[in-house]
């Protein structure tokens, strides 16, 4: 078996905790952190959280020479969801695009990127990553790949849950 054999299974249970928690949320709260005890919780709401995921599978695609369509985002999104970006308020959505398209970008990219993966070539996967900060976590490419199929959006995932629970919105 190839390594992808044993990721794609994960990544795409990944996507469907996604479609879960994503049920309920409302479009008038999708741009706020949540208010507990009249007190705002300082953390990441849901549109830049799918926003910034959003960004991945085009990464991924500059890094590896897999084919781009279907995982690009517009250019004014790395401005607002890149890492060192920061979350604000947008309860009018004058900032962000809606949840729904970030969410849509996020699907779409992912489901492309894993039914292209298994395409990138060895020597792109057995790479040194170029960028010196991805470099000392990740070492390659194939290392960076996996990451970004299992566990970068697991770990915004869970952020979103919490986010859920102080929405009130409880688990998905």
């Amino acid at each position: 078996m190839e390594i992808f054999d044993y990721v794609l299974p994960g990544a795409r249970a990944t996507l469907g905790y996604a479609e879960r928690l994503l049920k309920g949320i409302p479009t008038e709260l999708s741009a706020c952190r949540p208010v507990v005890n009249g007190r705002t919780i300082d953390c990441n709401h849901p549109v830049f959280l799918f926003g910034h995921l959003s960004l991945y599978p085009q990464l991924v695609a500059s890094m590896t020479g897999i084919p781009k369509e279907g995982l690009e985002v517009p250019a004014h999104y790395p401005a607002l969801f890149q890492i060192g970006s920061p979350c604000q308020e947008d309860p009018q959505g004058d900032i962000y695009p809606s949840l729904s398209e970030v969410s849509e970008r996020f699907f779409t990219g992912m489901k492309n990127l894993l039914e292209r993966v298994k395409e990138i070539e060895p020597e792109k996967m057995n790479a040194i990553l170029e960028d010196p900060g991805r470099r000392e976590r990740f070492g390659t490419v194939g290392a960076f790949v996996v990451y970004v199929l299992l566990a970068h959006p697991q770990t915004h995932l869970g952020q979103l849950s919490v986010w859920r629970r102080c929405a009130g919105l409880g688990a998905a």
